[in-house]
């Protein structure tokens, strides 16, 4: 497709009939929205239905007996440094009070249709373990992480979100974030880690 000229098409407009010209503006109004085009906020009126993506794993968590930690995306953050560990815990609950779909569940109406729940406490579930007194903390470290990344969401029963603190030694910690891939991807894991790290430095 060839792109015209603004000026070779006034000229071409102002060479129409008035005929002509009238039909044209009658074709225009009707490829113009009357109103702006947008998403329109979600309603507090009750479940969500799903996307198509959400639908899909959600089907797929159902085929898999036991649950499965196949669709989990792991953060693993190192920080350093002197640690509040309360900052911390209500920065990671401020980023899901930010973001509804963390603080989400997937379950089904009572006809079996899967829906999106969004809980009103973004209360993140948050565990510890210290690891700074083992004869190699790195290698508790990495069995931790391992042990809780394999551990999978149960979609309608508990936040999609949670995290895990490993005390390496008094100012070396990890974070792990465990998140359910029905409610973030590659791109939003930048985001969260962005929102985060800007709750953690306003205090």
């Amino acid at each position: 497709m060839t792109s015209v000229p603004p000026s070779d098409l006034s000229a071409r407009l102002a060479q129409l009939s008035p005929e002509r010209r009238a039909l044209l503006e009658r074709a225009l109004r009707k490829l113009t929205p009357a109103q702006p085009v947008g998403i329109a906020r979600r309603g507090n009126d009750g479940p969500a239905p799903l996307s198509y993506a959400q639908e899909r794993l959600w089907f797929m968590e159902q085929a898999m007996s036991g649950g499965s930690a196949a669709y989990t995306i792991s953060l693993l953050l190192d920080l350093r440094g002197p640690l509040d560990v309360d900052l911390l815990r209500r920065s990671l609950a401020g980023v899901a009070e930010r973001h509804e779909t963390l603080r989400s569940r997937i379950g089904t109406t009572d006809d079996g249709v899967p829906r999106l729940w969004i809980v009103d406490d973004p209360e993140v579930p948050f565990s510890r373990v210290d690891v700074s007194g083992a004869a190699d903390p790195h290698a508790e470290l990495a069995d931790a992480v391992e042990t809780a990344s394999a551990r999978p969401f149960v979609l309608a029963d508990e936040p999609l979100l949670r995290a895990l603190l490993v005390t390496v030694a008094d100012e070396e910690h990890a974070l792990l974030v465990s998140v359910h891939h029905a409610v973030i991807d590659g791109w939003s894991t930048t985001l969260f880690v962005k929102d985060l790290t800007a709750l953690l430095s306003r205090a």
